[in-house]
């Protein structure tokens, strides 16, 4: 028992250095870019003394920093490699000094890697990048950074087989708190829920600002079962606080995916986590749930409507049996193999029609060619899913169960 905790001690205790050394090896790459503007000599003997302090990650976070391309670290260095002979060849050609940025953008454009290169003083850059990365009420980072943030994070916790995990965040009944005191309250407790979110966490996470009252934390090198304290102590924070002059009371409700644990490739953990905070939903609220593959994660209701699944090339009408915020279960004649992608459209008659995509996490012989298809949602429009919650809320309200 004290072995496993010990490992548990010295895995954190290496995750936070590893953060604060990742840190300090973005400042350094970047004052020593400004320091050195065109004598790629001296800037390569001060980065080769980075990268014995850092490692030969130095030179991938260099290449980035500069051109937002991600290289893993043997790319990196035979790319640096080729710059220093391009910068040299550029220096002679136009008999004059070259900024060493300006010969990085302008080797890549040469290579077909970027098409529009961005060169800026560095202090700019930062000022820029900083500007255009916050969500102006939360102080939260936005959701455009987190399409950029998102990828970056996953492709690097991949090649060093570390853990990615996502947690995704939702105030319960925010429409009540707008409703009753107003957008300009309602946006103060958006902020200050923002600066709960923040303290909660520690350097090496970033905390989004989804859309509306959606939030979304990153939290790099972290397994599951630590995103999910760190999401209960976002939680507790936000329960046990009163918001804006009116001193408001509010709860969020949470969920937490995990790369590799709950996604072998990454691409589906936003929408693992937001499935998850719906069952949370679901359970009453104020609570944070992880994400399973157990049919049973989320309730579903007895309902029966129409609608068209597509599968590569292949088009079939299909008969929904049940539904939940999370997902459907429908009747088909095509065998389609578990977490298969498809796109699909439920009708539902009166209250319309809904699309998006999904990946089977089930499939189930009923008859001579007849399937049923467990379908879980990872891809919808924020209208669709509200449309969704009310008709599961609707056949809940009206079940007998219920």
């Amino acid at each position: 028992m004290n072995i496993s905790k010990n490992k548990k001690k010295n895995f954190q205790s290496k995750i936070k250095k590893d953060s604060k050394n990742l840190k300090r090896m973005e400042e350094d790459i970047l004052s020593l870019l400004s320091k050195t503007k065109s004598d790629f000599d001296g800037f390569d003997k001060k980065l080769s003394l980075l990268a014995y302090k850092f490692g030969e990650a130095v030179y991938s976070k260099f290449l980035f920093l500069i051109t937002q391309l991600d290289f893993s670290t043997k790319e990196a260095i035979r790319h640096y490699e080729k710059i220093k002979e391009y910068h040299k060849n550029l220096t002679k050609q136009l008999n004059r000094e070259i900024d060493i940025r300006v010969a990085v953008a302008d080797y890549f454009v040469s290579n077909k890697k970027i098409k529009e290169p961005m060169v800026l003083e560095i202090h700019l850059f930062k000022k820029a990048f900083e500007a255009g990365v916050k969500d102006l009420l939360t102080d939260l980072h936005n959701y455009t950074f987190f399409k950029g943030a998102f990828p970056h994070e996953l492709a690097h916790c991949k090649r060093y087989f570390q853990p990615l995990s996502v947690i995704f965040l939702d105030l319960d009944d925010f429409k009540k708190i707008n409703d009753e005191y107003g957008h300009e309250e309602a946006n103060v407790c958006l902020k200050e829920t923002g600066s709960i979110i923040k303290k909660c966490l520690r350097e090496m996470d970033m905390p989004f600002r989804y859309g509306g009252e959606e939030f979304i934390v990153l939290l790099p090198r972290t397994d599951k079962f630590g995103a999910l304290a760190v999401a209960e102590r976002i939680r507790k924070k936000v329960d046990g606080s009163l918001f804006g002059k009116h001193e408001i009371k509010m709860t969020l409700s949470g969920g937490v995916a995990s790369y590799p644990a709950d996604d072998s490739d990454g691409k589906h953990l936003v929408a693992r986590a937001d499935e998850a905070m719906y069952r949370a939903k679901a359970k009453g609220k104020n609570r944070i749930e992880l994400f399973s593959y157990d049919k049973r994660a989320y309730e579903r209701i007895e309902d029966k409507f129409g609608g068209v699944v597509s599968f590569n090339k292949y088009k079939a009408n299909v008969l929904g049996k049940n539904l939940s915020t999370g997902g459907f279960y429908i009747e088909t004649t095509k065998k389609i193999p578990p977490q298969s992608p498809v796109s699909f459209v439920m009708d539902f008659q009166n209250r319309g029609k809904i699309k998006g995509e999904g990946y089977v996490t089930r499939i189930e012989p009923h008859s001579k060619n007849r399937y049923g298809l467990a379908v879980s949602v990872t891809s919808i429009s924020e209208q669709d899913r509200k449309i969704l919650k009310e008709i599961v809320n609707l056949r809940k309200k009206h079940s007998p169960e219920h």
